[in-house]
C-alpha cells in the first residue's frame, strides 16, 4: 500500500518488556517513523532532552514505576523544551473506568494494539 508523504514524527515507546517495545518500534519505522524505545521511567526522561520524540507510546504498568505518573513527568520535562508531546497510553490490563483521559492521555490501547489505529491517531 502507498502511504502519503508526510513529516517523519519522532515516536518513543517506553515499554519494560524489550520484545514488545521493539516489535512496536520496528512496525512503526515501516509506516515511515522516526521511533527509538525505552524500558523505563529514568530513560524515558532521558530520552525527551536527547530523543526530543514527538509521540510517546507509554505502558500503562512499569516495572519501575506506573506509566500515569510518568506520563505527568514527560509532559513536564517536554514542555520545559518546548516540545508540544502527546502520550498514549498501552496496556494488557483493562483500562481503569475514565482514568486514561484525565490524566491527559490522549488515547488507550489494550495489546495486542492495532498498528492500523495507532498509526491513524499518530499521523491525525
Amino acid at each position: 500500500m502507498i502511504r502519503p508523504v508526510r513529516p517523519a514524527l519522532r515516536i518513543l515507546v517506553v515499554d519494560d518488556y524489550l520484545d514488545s517495545r521493539f516489535v512496536t518500534c520496528v512496525a512503526l519505522t515501516m509506516r515511515g517513523y522516526t521511533c527509538d524505545h525505552v524500558g523505563g521511567s529514568a530513560d524515558a526522561l532521558a530520552a525527551i532532552e536527547s530523543f526530543r520524540p514527538d509521540v510517546v507510546v507509554l505502558e500503562w504498568a512499569l516495572r519501575d514505576g506506573s506509566g500515569i505518573g510518568l506520563a505527568a513527568r514527560l509532559r513536564e520535562a517536554s514542555s520545559a523544551l518546548g516540545i508540544a508531546l502527546r502520550v498514549i497510553a498501552v496496556s494488557s490490563q483493562w483500562e481503569p473506568w475514565g482514568l486514561s483521559t484525565t490524566e491527559g492521555f490522549e488515547r488507550y490501547f489494550s495489546k495486542p494494539v492495532s498498528m492500523d489505529e495507532l498509526d491513524e491517531l499518530i499521523a491525525a
